[in-house]
């Protein structure tokens, strides 16, 4: 598979995760949720990327 590919599994599944996370923190606060997971999801994505581009190299 293609780093682009894990990468993108990869975060995908980590934000659905910290959104589940903070609807349950927040009391189903839906806005600071998908914020919340959207931000992390492309940080979790950027990093993880270049990791496993670098191992798959």
């Amino acid at each position: 598979m293609s780093p682009l590919l894990v990468s993108l599994f990869f975060s995908v599944g980590a934000a659905t995760w910290i959104y589940v996370k903070f609807q349950h923190s927040s009391g189903n606060n839906t806005k600071q949720s998908a914020m919340a997971a959207g931000v992390a999801g492309l940080f979790i994505f950027v990093v993880f990327y270049f990791v496993t581009a670098s191992i798959l190299k």
